[in-house]
């Protein structure tokens, strides 16, 4: 009798994961489960592993914070690590590293922020140049040059008992002024308040003599979790809804306009920045937003995987990593197991082809970012215990055991890569 075969054709797989229904319900082009995957123009292919960036081999400090670029006023490129106690920077991508000290209480689970911001008058103890600003709500604001060590940014407020150090829980350069988002005043926090400098001056803040002035947000009762720019305004992302802050000249100089009653942002460090829209997290689905009243959900197919595996006392741990390059944003969170201090899982979503990834490290991520190479292809990178390691698909895995796997179909599996020792 003759042998019968039966051709099963498998379509191209470039939705990604989607762990919102079992397959038998669900597009075809998904998978109910994956693990470090990545889904290309239907190529199925392990996520890339990383190696050491540049030639430094030993830590550079014992938690990293946050790694951001910071182009100096004459062109000098910096790629920047702030570190608890210290910044570490790099201007030949990772092969010599310069060390400045950063006085902080020494706290990981802080959101760390910065911007540039231009000091053009040369109030106070700043000279004229162009600075980088760190806050992190629970140390003063640091200004850096882009060498030596940082300093305190002292502000002259209206109050005398005002004129000291200022803590922010984010900084943001807008229109030639320094935002300050939920400051904390006098040994008090104001979660709904933004303070803005006058123009061309990071330290005056008297809104009795100068352009300098404050807002409260207090349309909805939520507290401000972050903000970013869209279009020529600055979004605010409170807990349960979302503002639009607005240059508008003359006197007052900005306004904020509630746009969103009914979303808000789950966790501070949950949101990317692209141009024309953003990608956020919120607390019943992940969305993007290009403005308008209903921003569009997008993340059914992974949010509650998302919620499974969230530690709810640890949401400033959470990170965000955006490669415009690739078109991929990834959302790192802390999971339960181990140190929930470190970022184990990551949803990453490729907003061009519309599609899910979610990936698991063995080795506990401190902070992400991205290497802006001027003359080649942007590196995105990670920090794990001091180091710095660039993602590259040259390298196996992160130097341990690391599982890869795609469900094609009801107890089908496709084992890509298992085990291995990998590379640095």
């Amino acid at each position: 009798m003759a042998k019968r075969t039966q051709t099963i054709p498998i379509p191209m797989p470039d939705r990604g994961v989607d762990v919102n229904a079992p397959s038998t319900f669900q597009d075809k082009r998904s998978t109910p489960a994956s693990l470090n995957c990545r889904y290309d123009k239907g190529i199925i292919s392990p996520r890339p592993g990383t190696s050491a960036l540049g030639d430094k081999t030993y830590p550079l400090s014992s938690s990293i914070l946050d790694m951001d670029m910071f182009n100096k006023i004459d062109g000098t490129q910096l790629f920047v690590c702030v570190s608890t106690s210290q910044i570490h920077y790099t201007s030949d991508n990772g092969d010599t590293w310069t060390t400045a000290a950063y006085e902080t209480t020494g706290a990981v689970d802080l959101p760390i922020s910065t911007c540039h911001s231009a000091h053009a008058i040369g109030s106070g103890p700043l000279a004229d140049g162009y600075y980088y600003i760190i806050s992190n709500n629970k140390d003063p604001v640091n200004t850096w040059t882009g060498s030596g060590a940082t300093a305190d940014l002292l502000g002259n407020f209206y109050a005398a008992e005002y004129n000291d150090t200022i803590i922010a829980k984010q900084v943001i350069s807008y229109k030639e002024s320094l935002l300050l988002l939920a400051p904390t005043e006098v040994m008090t926090l104001s979660p709904n308040k933004i303070i803005w400098s006058q123009t061309g001056d990071i330290n005056e803040y008297d809104v009795t003599a100068t352009n300098a002035g404050f807002l409260y947000l207090y349309d909805t009762p939520g507290y401000i979790q972050w903000g970013a720019k869209l279009h020529d305004s600055i979004v605010i992302y409170k807990t349960d809804s979302i503002v639009m802050f607005s240059y508008t000249g003359g006197t007052n100089r900005f306004r904020a306009d509630t746009v969103v009653t009914d979303v808000g942002l789950l966790a501070p460090r949950l949101l990317a920045e692209l141009d024309g829209e953003h990608i956020f997290v919120g607390k019943t689905n992940i969305y993007r937003w290009s403005g308008g009243a209903k921003p569009r959900p997008i993340g059914d197919r992974v949010f509650q995987d998302l919620l499974d595996n969230m530690v709810w006392d640890s949401l400033e741990y959470c990170r965000t990593q955006v490669n415009k390059e690739k078109g991929w944003i990834k959302f790192y969170t802390p999971v339960a197991t181990g140190e929930s201090r470190f970022l184990a899982r990551c949803y990453m979503y490729n907003y061009i082809d519309d599609s899910w990834a979610i990936d698991t490290y063995d080795r506990s991520v401190g902070a992400v970012g991205i290497l802006d190479v001027k003359t080649a292809q942007n590196i995105a990178v990670q920090s794990v215990g001091g180091y710095v390691y660039e993602l590259t698909s040259s390298a196996a895995n992160d130097a341990g055991t690391l599982e890869q796997v795609h469900e094609i179909g009801r107890d089908c599996w496709v084992v890509l890569a298992q085990g291995g020792s990998g590379l640095n």
